[in-house]
Order: C-alpha cells, then structure tokens, then sequence
C-alpha cells in the first residue's frame, strides 16, 4: 500500500476516533479524554506529514474560527455544550479539540474539496448539522427548541465555516486558487 493512501486511511480513521472521543468524553464529564486523543492525533499527523509550518498556520486558524464559531452559537443560545473550564459563551476545550481534529482533514482525506468550494460547503452544511445532532443525541451538548431551526441555522453556518476553511488550507499549501471553470490548474 502506498505512503499517501495509508495516511488517508489513518486520516479517516483518526478523524473518527477524535470526535468519539470528544463527544462520549464530554457526554461522561470525562473532558480531558477527547483533547488527550486529538492531542495525539496531532503528534501522529505530524510524524506521517512534513508540512509543519503550513499545518500549524491552518490549525491555529481553524482553532480561532472555530472557537469564535462556536461561542456565537452558544451565545445567540443555539446549543449549550457541557461544560468544563470555559465560561458561558465561551465554547469548551474539546470543542475546541474537535476544530484542530477536523482541520486535520482539511490536507489529506478531505483535501480535493478544496477545489470544490459548492461541495465543500455542502458537506459542511449537511455533515456540521449531523455532527451537532449527534453530539446532542450522545448528550455532550444540548440543540435549544425549536430543534429543526437551530439545526438549520447550525447547517447554515457550516455550510459557510467549511468553503473558507478549505479555501484558507489552499492558500497556506500554496496550491493555485482556481477562479474560473476553464483554469484547469492545481
């Protein structure tokens, strides 16, 4: 099996196990849990890529966006995540720990959707929804009444979070941004 597909399978793999663990450690207020199992997903992820400086530059950014994201959803009273060490409206460390694990993705097993800004927002709109609903099944966070607005609202969201984030992993890889259909580049 070659190098690149085998980090791909571990990138999916990876991506998998990082939000289970963050969503069943924060639904048992095992908090730490998830961050921990991110937090060697990283190690991991920089031992089988040599990009550090452009990882860490989308990470950090995604961080930032992410919990920025986050803490707008919970303050506008969308969803409240359980708790732990973060004060209301502030999002919580394993969410946090879920943006870098998702980042993660954004250069190797989700990397075409960089190219395909309308598939990466539709994925985001429809997998961020599913992501939350789950989390709120799992009963790490609660998705306030009525449930299929702020569902929507939360897919809406995402639907706009993901495209810039894959265009911003674009940039710091410096790939060729594709402006029109007929520039066959990248």
């Amino acid at each position: 099996m070659q190098k690149s597909w085998l980090c791909f399978i571990i990138n999916i793999i990876g991506f998998q196990i990082g939000w289970f663990t963050c969503v069943l450690g924060a639904a048992n207020e095992i908090f730490w849990w998830g961050p921990i199992v991110v937090a060697g997903l990283l190690v991991l992820h920089f031992c089988l890529h040599k990009k550090w400086c452009a990882d860490l530059s989308l990470f950090t950014l995604c961080i930032f966006i992410g919990v920025g994201f986050d803490s707008l959803l919970i303050w506008q009273g969308i969803y409240e995540p359980k708790r732990w060490w973060l004060p209301h409206p502030w999002t919580t460390v394993w969410l946090a720990a879920m943006w870098v694990n998702f980042a993660m993705t954004l250069n190797v097993s989700l990397q075409r959707l960089q190219r395909f800004l309308i598939g990466a927002a539709m994925l985001g709109g429809i997998a961020g929804c599913l992501a939350y609903y789950g989390g709120d099944k799992f009963e790490a966070m609660q998705i306030a009444e009525p449930l299929i607005k702020n569902l929507l609202l939360i897919g809406l969201g995402w639907a706009i979070v993901t495209p810039g984030l894959f265009y911003l992993a674009r940039i710091i890889y410096n790939k060729p941004v594709q402006i029109n259909k007929k520039d066959k580049t990248g």
